[in-house]
Order: C-alpha cells, then structure tokens, then sequence
C-alpha cells in the first residue's frame, strides 16, 4: 500500500511540474490538458481509493464478517465484541 502511495505522489509531482512548465512556455492549451489530467485523476483516485484498501486487507487475512454503523472505531469493535459475547453465553 505503501509502494502504490508513493507512486501517487510521484505522479502528481510530475503532473504539477508539467504543468508548470507548460505555463512557463506560454502554452496554456498545455496548462489546461494538465490541469484536467489532475482532475481525471484525482477523480479515478477517489474512486478506486476504497477498492484499492478493501483488497490491501484481505491480502493480509482480514475478511469482512459484518457492517457495523458506529460513531468510532473503538465503538464498532465494542459492538461485535458485545455481540459475538452474547452469542457465547447461548
């Protein structure tokens, strides 16, 4: 996950220095290309971005079991512990 955040970061520094470079050269045809290509890819960033953590976390052994709506966390994980003792106790 790492690895793939720092190319990230590596491809919006390359994006912004082209751009800049494009407005230094006076070719705002050039600025705007890159200003809607860190657009494009802001947007292909975000909605990968969840699909990208989901399998980062089954690689390393963790599976879904249920959805949990809580105010934290701490309070989702206090509300399956609470459960899956319940469920103990029958």
């Amino acid at each position: 996950m790492w690895g793939l955040c720092f190319i990230i970061i590596g491809l919006i520094f390359i994006m912004i220095f082209l751009k800049e470079v494009f407005s230094q050269v006076g070719s705002e045809d050039g600025a705007l290309l890159m200003n809607l290509s860190m657009l494009g890819f802001s947007v292909f960033i975000g909605v990968k971005g969840n699909e990208w953590r989901r399998n980062n976390l089954r690689q390393r052994g963790f599976e879904q079991k249920e959805i949990v709506l809580a105010e934290t966390p701490d309070a989702a994980i206090a509300s399956v512990a609470k459960e899956a003792e319940g469920k103990e106790n029958l």
